[in-house]
């Protein structure tokens, strides 16, 4: 899977107090290639900047398998609050179909918190893709996703998404994720990835909020090291 950051990201997010940065690792999107990715990221929101940590194992048949820990508190102002820190996952994808035809892919990620909580919460996520590429270097994913209610803060929901994919070059592409409702996950996430050689890709993006989800707008940066299995 090619992911990626270059550039430090700045700008500003909306204010408030016990908002929902609960960041899930979007669409599986992967590459030929079989090994381990180590990835860390950072989301700075206005109040708060809080760091992702996914170690992941790919087989070249579409099959990943990895651990997820996410809001990570690196820096929270006064007064900021938000429902969940240290939320940590295990995750499983798998697609089926070869790239540039049609394909399909399910994924599910399982978790809880780390750290301590009034109440220990258990989160689940599931999500099917149809892929299919109408045209050169552009795919198209879509497909229903469900998560349980401590995950949506809104009871259990299904909805849709939505990621678009476009290769610019051999080494930069733009991908986007979006997810319907006004849940603790809804809302987009557009990424843009510059592959520096084949251990190290970067990549900066933007979070954009649902209307009335609680999620805020934030800054994405990130970087992914890659041991490729020959």
């Amino acid at each position: 899977m090619r992911y990626v950051i270059f550039l430090l990201l700045s700008f500003a997010v909306t204010a408030g107090e016990n908002r929902t940065p609960h960041r899930i690792r979007v669409t599986p999107d992967h590459d030929n290639v079989t090994g381990f990715q180590n990835t860390a990221e950072i989301n700075i929101y206005q109040g708060a900047t809080y760091e992702n940590v996914f170690l992941e194992w790919e087989s070249i048949d579409g099959l990943t398998i990895g651990a997820y820990f996410n809001n990570i508190p690196l820096r929270v102002g006064s007064g900021y609050r938000q429902s969940y820190v240290d939320d940590s996952y295990l995750g499983v994808s798998k697609w089926w179909g070869e790239r540039g035809g049609v394909r399909f892919g399910l994924a599910s990620q399982l978790g809880t918190q780390l750290s301590d909580s009034t109440s220990q919460n258990f989160f689940a996520i599931t999500m099917a893709h149809v892929q299919f590429t109408p045209i050169k270097n552009f795919t198209v994913s879509a497909g229903p996703w469900w998560a349980n209610n401590a995950t949506t803060l809104v009871g259990n929901y299904t909805g849709a998404t939505v990621t678009l994919g476009w290769k610019i070059s051999d080494d930069v592409r733009i991908e986007g994720n979006w997810y319907s409702g006004r849940t603790n996950l809804s809302g987009a996430v557009v990424n843009a990835f510059w592959s520096v050689n084949p251990h190290l890709e970067t990549y900066i993006g933007i979070q954009v909020p649902a209307t009335n989800s609680g999620n805020e707008f934030a800054g994405i940066m990130g970087f992914s090291t890659h041991l490729i299995e020959e």
